[in-house]
């Protein structure tokens, strides 16, 4: 009688829990999509397929980071600034400098925000202009050093350009829904020290934030879009991205998303593009 009581509640709690889930995807859905942004290949990505896995979910690719070395620290914090910091409330009255800076800023810990991803936009265009940089001394340069043209017809166009604590107001300032993908995360606050290159010394240091999570990591592809990428997801897009020659790189697919009430997106429309 124990045993069928234990079996009873396991399964009461995975009913439970599936309420759960669809009851959130139903308050997400509730009046339509709030937005409907079009994405390729390059910004959501097949994965590597397990044979026994039958469903498929693609990964969400997006960059806010220095183009080539992601090691190589930047003069300063970017748009990510000390005052953006302030707006998600928190406590910088604290000189970076100042020998108590650093027990104090420990002590700052994540914040769930809004991420603001911008898609072809000016970030793309300053990632695109900026020029291949040497790693630096202090680091091991990579065996196969990045391929400035094949990152450019293979990396993501989406980058983070903004965070904030209220969605709505997000929307209001990046109101083209083709254009801006709001979705929620975590954001932390980081003390950089800008060091010099040949004596290691600091020469500054400041304040930046960091995106350190995007709640939507991977997008389930519905049963009924499955079969416009079944032909692809045999070879994963980071594969598929590594062929030669460059002339074929062109993304093998378009995703359309719709953004809900709880800025959850799901996929609407999944299209083969013409080779």
């Amino acid at each position: 009688m124990i045993r069928y009581r234990s079996v009873f509640l396991a399964v009461a709690v995975v009913l439970a829990g599936n309420a759960v889930v669809l009851i959130g995807v139903a308050r997400n859905r509730s009046g339509g999509p709030r937005a409907l942004i079009e994405l390729t290949e390059r910004e959501l990505l097949i994965p590597t397929v397990e044979e026994e896995n039958s469903g498929l979910s693609l990964e969400l690719r997006w960059d806010n980071r220095s183009r080539r070395w992601p090691h190589r620290f930047e003069d300063g914090p970017g748009w990510f600034d000390r005052r953006k910091l302030e707006e998600l409330g928190y406590d910088c009255r604290v000189d970076p400098a100042d020998p108590a800076a650093d027990k104090h800023y420990q002590r700052a810990l994540p914040i769930e925000a809004f991420i603001v991803l911008e898609y072809e936009g000016e970030a793309w265009q300053q990632w695109l202009a900026k020029p291949p940089e040497p790693p630096p001394p202090r680091f091991v340069e990579p065996q196969q050093p990045p391929d400035p043209q094949r990152e450019s017809l293979s990396h993501t166009r989406l980058f983070a350009v903004d965070v904030g604590r209220d969605a709505s107001l997000l929307r209001q300032k990046y109101g083209d829904p083709k254009r801006f993908l709001i979705t929620p995360g975590h954001v932390q606050l980081i003390r950089e020290s800008k060091r010099d290159e040949e004596s290691g010394k600091s020469v500054s240091t400041y304040l930046r934030g960091a995106i350190s999570e995007v709640f939507v990591q991977r997008i389930h592809v519905p049963l009924e879009h499955r079969r416009a990428l079944d032909t692809f997801r045999k070879e994963s897009s980071l594969t598929y991205f590594q062929r030669s020659p460059l002339a074929s790189l062109e993304p093998r697919y378009t995703v359309t998303l719709a953004i809900g009430a709880r800025y959850e997106p799901w996929i609407v429309a999944v299209r083969p593009r013409q080779r």
